[in-house]
């Protein structure tokens, strides 16, 4: 409802701050942690990474930005599974989608995040040696549909009689 856009904003933009604020502090710590050494600009893996950190500044350092990671990992993952579950259920009219509702007023809603988590976490896992495989798909996979879906969001964003008093102006399409 329109009473919760500006909480929504907010959690949005403090959501945003939060992985910006781990992005920055990752590349800070490698770019300063690393200058002059080996290491820098041999970044191939978090792995790599984070033991070399370790080596030139600290163990501390490279437990922190490990951390830091799991901020990314944790929003990537939630991100995935949900909108995937929300996007199954506006096809499907028979179910509550939202998590608004309580487990038990959505059970088939809810049922269908766990499995999409549970499926992501089986295909991380089950190429824990050749992760990169998986890492590439999804980034070539992003790069054919994420397009269409910013054709189509730019669409839905117009939609007069959808959104109404919220849909897109001139200055927000540019």
């Amino acid at each position: 409802p329109p009473r919760w856009l500006n909480y929504e904003r907010w959690d949005t933009g403090i959501g945003i701050g939060i992985a910006v604020i781990g992005a920055v502090a990752i590349i800070a710590a490698c770019a300063f942690g690393l200058a002059h050494t080996s290491a820098f600009g041999n970044f191939n893996d978090l792995s790599g990474t984070f033991t070399a950190l370790q080596h030139h500044v600290g163990h501390g350092v490279g437990v922190l930005l490990a951390i830091a990671t799991i901020d990314g990992s944790l929003i990537g993952a939630n991100l995935t599974a949900l909108t995937t579950t929300y996007t199954l259920g506006d096809v499907s009219a028979k179910m509550r989608h939202s998590l608004h509702w309580k487990m038990s007023q959505a059970p088939r809603f809810y049922g269908l995040y766990a499995t999409s988590i549970a499926v992501a976490a089986v295909v991380t896992l089950a190429w824990a040696n050749d992760l990169d495989v998986v890492i590439n798909g999804v980034e070539a996979l992003n790069g054919i549909l994420l397009p269409s879906a910013l054709v189509f969001l730019i669409l839905l964003s117009n939609d007069k009689p959808v959104l109404g008093p919220w849909s897109n102006t001139a200055a927000q399409n540019w």
